[in-house]
């Protein structure tokens, strides 16, 4: 007696014949006179992730010395239970969340205004969120479509679902999978573009091209899915006629082509893209705050080298800190928050008028600091001069009491030689050159050093007046461009103003002159709608080009694969004749064989029988 145990497996095997399963050739060996006594068992009924029905329940044959089966069936085993309950529990998780995202992020809008004199209208989300939301459906999408699919599989033997649902199912799993990839990689890409590429975020991470690239993830994962369902079957087993399964059958080595090919551009490629793009970003964020903490060391330089001035020095270092800490922060925080690229003009102004304010007091701070600091060293330096010109008055006094004091001893010791007198003289005059000297070289000192000094504020006065010269010259280029602004408002202002006094002169009605007015703003907003509906008839137009010739590319590139295909078909069929062709050789030198043993043993019969005639007669 022979006893085979048939486990929940992925792939169906036999322990003897090592052919197909699905072939017919074990079968029919089976069936032939000769008879086969060889044993097969199912080690599992499914086919993998994408959807292969795994037999939970463990199957037992024995086989008599007859020939007779005993069939019986034992318990289902812990995974039965343990694999769908954990499966509703992400379930009901899954489901919950990504509701509430979709609820959350959906109505998440902000207000922009609109022309002058309207009020703001809302608009959809930023296309970070667009990218949330495209995630949280591609989840909801797995979630209710494939999970409840692959509860059941572990704990039913067979596939119960039907055809449809093994082929839409398995689709489906592929298709999120590969929806949620991308869609990370372009999370990715859109980050490095708001933080690497701050100046053309504004152009670039539009809403509209956020929606374009949701577009293109869907198509992109509808295409390379397309196989999957292709290749999944509804089929059964010669050892289980009345049991359905889930397979994948792949002509020759696509199986192969096709899971590198998914792995390449679902694994591979997006986590290279992912890497560098955050890469890019934390090199470029460590490389503004290395720039930032210079500065900062700098003007803390400063401040501890003038000691006099060390607490007015010490608030500017701070209040540079404070201002280069906010525009990081702005800088970080307006990249990842745009609120579109067409706001209103009176937002513009307001938010214009601001920062000229704010640039205006921070250089009346600077210049006053400025001041204040030149008048000290100014006042420093004339101290010094008074000093050094009243110890000078000091010294010539001191010089003028003495002579006295030796004239007088001179005249009591009554009237000593004249040579000694003559040489006190000169004496005296040769300290009074020296004393003019000395003093002489110190004011030449210095004047030297407030030369040098006027020149250091002469160039640095010099550098302020180029940086105010090139701030004057952008405030002028922006100022004109709103003056053009302005006077194209006031053009629209006095038609408008005409046509009221002209309506007034002509003695209508309140009523009238309100319809009038609201004709006109009606009139003034069609004419902004019918500009912006050309410009973007014009952008839909370039894209549709784009498009079609996308698609141009994508049909040649159908046609190839079809034609690869083709290809692969019969290159298949043929393979499939060369074994049918090797069958039947095989068949008839089988049966030749089994002719001749046959002949032999009736010709061994027959020699058998005339022996026993032989020896009768």
């Amino acid at each position: 007696m022979s006893v085979h145990v048939s486990m929940g497996r992925t792939d169906v095997k036999e322990h003897s014949d090592k052919h197909d399963p699905n072939s017919q050739q074990s079968s029919n060996k089976c069936r032939s006179e000769l008879g086969c006594r060889r044993s097969r068992a199912l080690r599992g009924a499914g086919a993998g992730a994408r959807g292969a029905h795994a037999v939970s329940r463990e199957r037992v044959l024995v086989r008599g010395p007859g020939g007779e089966r005993h069939g019986a069936r034992e318990g289902p085993g812990p995974e039965a239970v343990v694999v769908p309950v954990l499966f509703g529990v992400i379930f009901v998780l899954g489901v919950v969340g990504n509701c509430l995202v979709l609820a959350v992020v959906g109505r998440a809008r902000y207000s922009t205004g609109s022309c002058a004199g309207s009020a703001g209208a809302l608009r959809a989300a930023s296309p970070t969120n667009l990218f949330i939301l495209n995630l949280s459906v591609a989840d909801l999408c797995f979630l209710l479509v494939c999970v409840p699919v692959h509860a059941t599989i572990y704990s039913l033997p067979e596939w119960v679902f039907g055809a449809f649902l093994c082929t839409f199912g398995h689709y489906v799993f592929t298709v999120c999978m590969l929806v949620s990839i991308f869609t990370l990689t372009a999370m990715s890409v859109d980050r490095y573009v708001a933080v690497v590429l701050s100046k053309k975020s504004a152009f670039l991470r539009s809403r509209r091209n956020a929606l374009l690239g949701v577009a293109l993830i869907w198509s992109l994962a509808l295409v390379l899915s397309v196989p999957v369902a292709q290749h999944q079957v509804l089929t059964g087993h010669p050892t289980a006629p009345n049991s359905t399964f889930c397979w994948e059958r792949w002509p020759g080595p696509s199986r192969s082509v096709y899971r590198v090919s998914i792995l390449a551009l679902g694994y591979v490629l997006p986590l290279l893209l992912i890497s560098c793009c955050y890469a890019k970003v934390l090199f470029h964020l460590h490389k503004k705050m290395k720039n930032m903490s210079k500065k900062s060391e700098r003007s803390k330089r400063k401040a501890s080298s003038e000691s006099v001035c060390m607490s007015e020095t010490t608030s500017a270092a701070e209040e540079e800190e404070r201002s280069q800490h906010n525009t990081l922060q702005n800088m970080f925080l307006k990249s990842f928050k745009r609120r579109g690229r067409r706001e209103s003009v009176s937002q513009e102004e307001a938010s214009e008028k601001r920062r000229k304010d704010e640039r205006e007091r921070e250089r009346e701070g600077k210049r006053e600091r400025e001041g204040e600091r030149e008048g000290l060293m100014d006042k420093r330096n004339r101290e010094r001069d008074r000093q050094t010109e009243r110890e000078g008055g000091r010294q010539r006094k001191r010089q003028r009491e003495r002579k006295r004091e030796k004239q007088r001893e001179m005249e009591e010791e009554g009237g000593g030689g004249k040579r000694e007198r003559v040489r006190e003289k000169d004496k005296e005059r040769r300290r009074e050159r020296e004393t003019e000297r000395e003093t002489k070289r110190e004011r030449e000192t210095k004047r030297e050093g407030g030369r040098e000094k006027e020149r250091k504020r002469g160039r640095q006065r010099g550098r302020e007046r180029k940086r105010e010269r090139r701030q004057k010259e952008r405030e002028g280029v922006r100022e004109k461009n709103k003056e053009r602004q302005r006077e194209r408002r006031r053009e629209r202002e006095t038609k408008r103003e005409g046509r009221q006094r002209k309506r007034q002169r002509e003695g209508e009605g309140k009523k009238e002159r309100e319809r009038e007015r609201e004709k006109e703003r009606g009139g003034w907003r069609e004419r902004d709608r019918e500009g912006y509906i050309k410009e973007r008839k014009e952008l839909i137009e370039r894209w549709r080009g784009v498009r079609e010739k996308d698609k141009e590319r994508g049909r040649e590139r159908d046609k190839e694969r079809g034609k690869q295909r083709e290809r692969d078909k019969e290159r298949g069929r043929e393979r499939e004749r060369k074994r049918g062709r090797q069958r039947e050789r095989e068949r008839e030198r089988q049966t030749e064989r089994e002719g001749k043993r046959v002949d032999r043993k009736i010709e061994r019969e027959e020699l058998i029988e005339r022996r026993i005639e032989r020896e009768k007669g």
